[in-house]
């Protein structure tokens, strides 16, 4: 079975993520920048659905990279950033936990029982070709 809570945390991330960029503050960011800020959002819920957590934590990265140089430019406010910033450290602590509780969500597989084929074969008959009952000898 698979464990649902590392996509739930990725998605919830993006969802507080979306809405530190949007509130907090006096400054709007432009078109571009909320563009920029969406795209790095989006690939780090790919990629963290996907179980790709090196690539999310990449995105990550990427992401508070683009958003302290957003802030920098002023397109957001230290309120946003500070929102970013706090929602980033619980995704990353998520990524960090992911790995283990996916090997622990892994069920170990049962094994099936073989089936073996019998063939019954008619009393005084061995089965082999040219071989009369009780083997070659042994009439």
């Amino acid at each position: 079975m698979r464990d649902p809570r590392p996509c739930a945390a990725g998605l919830l991330a993006a969802g507080l993520l979306l809405t530190a960029c949007a509130s907090g503050g006096a400054r709007t960011a432009d078109a571009a920048t909320t563009t920029l800020l969406r795209r790095d959002m989006t690939t780090l819920v790919a990629a963290a659905a996907s179980k790709n957590y090196a690539a999310a934590g990449v995105a990550l990265t990427v992401l508070t990279a683009d958003a302290q140089a957003a802030a920098g430019a002023g397109q957001l406010s230290d309120t946003q950033l500070a929102r970013i910033r706090a929602a980033a450290a619980k995704v990353r602590t998520d990524l960090a936990l992911a790995p283990a509780r996916a090997v622990a969500a892994t069920p170990t597989p049962t094994p099936t029982p073989a089936v073996i084929a019998t063939t019954r074969l008619k009393p005084g008959k061995s089965g082999h070709k040219g071989e009369k009952s009780g083997g070659p000898g042994h009439n």
